[in-house]
């Protein structure tokens, strides 16, 4: 029997409105940041979020360390779903006592190892 995942994220939503609402238009846009993420991590598993700029792969780390709010979805960090939690609810799991049970870390796309074309049509990381 396998153990139960240590983060589980399910239809996780993050949207934004942008501009200000028009005096005869059909009111702001909705940015739909991320939309409909779902994953979960196991202990001691490491999860990469890959994509084109702009996909909402730092939007997702931002709303799970509540740096965003999320729109919908649930975030259970051992059963305990994070995101209706409050700032000072949600302090101690950010900056505890008790080691920190997961990070996000930011690279750029050279430094991950991003393989780039050569001459002859192979490709190096």
């Amino acid at each position: 029997m396998s153990a139960a995942p240590l983060l589980e994220v399910e239809d996780l939503k993050t949207h934004f409105f942008l501009g200000t609402a028009r005096p005869f238009g059909s009111g702001r846009r909705l940015l739909k940041a991320v939309d409909g993420v779902s994953f979960s991590i196991g202990a001691g598993e490491v999860l990469s979020l890959v994509g084109e700029s702009g996909c909402g792969k730092s939007t997702v780390g931002r709303t799970l360390t509540r740096l965003e709010t999320a729109s919908g979805g649930t975030a259970r960090l051992d059963g305990r779903d994070i995101l209706p939690l409050s700032q000072s609810e949600f302090r101690p799991l950010r900056v505890g006592e008790k080691p920190r049970r997961g990070s996000c870390a930011y690279r750029r796309d050279a430094a991950a190892g991003r393989p780039r074309p050569q001459g002859d049509g192979t490709l190096s990381a």
